[in-house]
């Protein structure tokens, strides 16, 4: 189930009692406090990201993305070859690699700073797209309440949805989409604004096709749905410290820990399994494993 950045709020609500404006302002704040504590904690596996820019000849430093936490891998594309780069971790190695200008390449990046990367050597040509970085996002701050206003038709089987009116705008482009009508409880994310009354959907939608539905669209936070109250509790401890009540405190920073470690041990790998086979079912004979010749039994 998905709680959007209102429901995050209504709940905060709910907790608390509060409903003024100065407490819901309090309660946004510390819930994307809450989420970046949750990514932290989680490790950022889950929802790591990869993006795209220009190689340019000559040019050794690139900046990192900036909803990039930390670089995970980065793949140098000459059109031709593909080498893994293996990283510097030392900067006196990186300068000592560097004492001399040397061209060609890539095959070694060292992270200066905190957004700024270099390559070794400096590249000698320029390829479009051609470096590639996979990196650990980190959290967006939410900022948006669910929108409901109108209705939408939508058609099984379609990527558009299509308003009664012109309430859709480009902001709500990776948003999340839901008809409230009882026909269809899936959640869609928005992948593209086509005009006030259009969207496009990431996947197609599969519930009832039908005109004048209710529905909502709203932010959710990138972290696994069934963990999306803990930072409703992270910014209810924060709101019981500030008010001196510790007990209460402590009791919703252990709901958001236990959440944080419930999630590390079903997320923190990037597969089920912990055992990775790099065989078929039915192995072939293989002589670089190791395996007897065919004629001779194992």
């Amino acid at each position: 189930m998905k709680l959007t950045f209102t429901d995050q709020q209504n709940l905060a609500k709910e907790i608390s009692g509060l409903i003024d404006s100065a407490s819901v302002t309090k309660f946004k704040r510390d819930i994307n406090s809450g989420g970046t504590m949750f990514i932290a904690g989680l490790g950022r596996e889950y929802n790591r990201k990869s993006r795209t820019t220009n190689l340019v000849s000559g040019q050794q430093y690139y900046q990192l993305p900036e909803d990039g936490h930390r670089l995970k891998e980065l793949m140098v594309s000459t059109g031709s070859w593909n080498p893994p780069m293996e990283q510097i971790a030392d900067e006196f190695a990186w300068r000592q690699m560097n004492m001399f200008t040397t061209t060609g390449i890539p095959t070694h990046y060292f992270i200066r700073g905190y957004d700024e990367l270099g390559l070794y050597p400096t590249p000698s040509l320029s390829v479009t797209d051609g470096i590639e970085l996979v990196f650990a996002p980190r959290h967006l701050e939410l900022t948006e309440d669910d929108t409901t206003t109108g209705t939408v038709t939508v058609t099984n089987g379609s990527q558009t949805i299509t308003h009664s009116g012109t309430s859709f705008t480009a902001k709500m482009v990776n948003q999340w989409f839901q008809s409230t009508d009882g026909t269809d409880t899936n959640w869609y994310r928005i992948s593209a604004f086509v005009d006030s009354a259009n969207l496009t959907l990431e996947n197609y939608y599969q519930g009832l096709s039908g005109s004048a539905k209710t529905y909502r669209i709203g932010q959710v936070m990138d972290i696994p749905e069934e963990y999306l109250d803990a930072p409703v509790d992270w910014s209810m401890y924060l709101h019981y410290m500030k008010r001196g009540n510790l007990q209460s405190a402590n009791e919703f920073k252990s709901l958001f820990m236990s959440c944080v470690d419930a999630a590390k041990n079903e997320y923190g790998s990037t597969t089920d399994s912990q055992v990775i086979s790099a065989e078929s079912p039915y192995r072939a004979y293989n002589p670089f494993r190791g395996d007897p010749p065919a004629s001779i039994s194992a």
